[in-house]
């Protein structure tokens, strides 16, 4: 517990100085576009994202050992932290991010689409409610994609972990994985379908009737 406890601190410490220096060097290498940088997040949300990571870290280590030392994992512990790692990593982008606006503080994108490198420095103004700035996007970030981050997690360790402590590593709990991988994925897809007809088609798809559209009356 004690080693759990160390390296959660460590890793906190190193994660708090990718996200400072992130933060810093993106505002100043693109100072072209005079986004000021602002110290109130270098005092105040960065000892919060130091302190989450914390929690993370050590959630994840612990997690790894009371899988490998209670529940029999044929897997060692720094593999497991790792894979969990991974997820965590995998469902920030997928889940966590989205609530970014799409990096929108330094491409005008619209919100949910994909980032081209390319197009960065079409620097965004103005947005929904004013002005747009970085504070603006770490606050919305902080608020709405770290515990949806948190809650896909927790929703991936309780399906990915209860069917083989019941059943253990046998054929019943590989076909109840597989029901409920089906499951989610026709509700992603009821979901998906029931905010198009709420918001309209993807932009893409708009685009591409249209052309369709056209073609056929010429």
């Amino acid at each position: 517990m004690t080693a759990i406890v160390i390296g959660a601190f460590i890793a906190a410490v190193i994660y708090g100085i990718f996200a400072t220096t992130s933060y810093a060097g993106r505002v100043a290498s693109q100072s072209r576009f005079k986004q000021p940088l602002y110290m109130d997040i270098m005092r105040y949300t960065t000892p919060s994202i130091i302190g989450h990571n914390f929690i993370v870290c050590f959630c994840l280590v612990a997690i790894a050992y009371i899988q490998y030392a209670i529940l029999g994992y044929p897997f060692s512990i720094p593999f497991l932290a790792l894979i969990w790692g991974i997820s965590v990593g995998a469902i920030g982008s997928s889940v966590g991010d989205v609530h970014y606006g799409g990096e929108r503080e330094f491409q005008n994108r619209e919100f949910g689409c994909g980032l081209n490198t390319a197009l960065s420095g079409r620097i965004v103004r103005r947005a929904e409610s004013g002005l747009r700035n970085s504070i603006d996007n770490v606050w919305f970030c902080a608020k709405f994609g770290g515990p949806a981050t948190g809650i896909g997690l927790g929703l991936t360790v309780f399906f990915s972990s209860w069917p083989t402590t019941i059943w253990g590593y046998t054929w019943k709990a590989m076909v109840v994985g597989v029901i409920i991988l089906a499951v989610m994925t026709i509700m992603n897809r009821l979901v998906e379908i029931q905010v198009k007809n709420a918001y309209g088609p993807y932009k893409e798809d708009k685009e591409e009737k249209e052309a369709v559209s056209v073609a056929h009356t010429h």
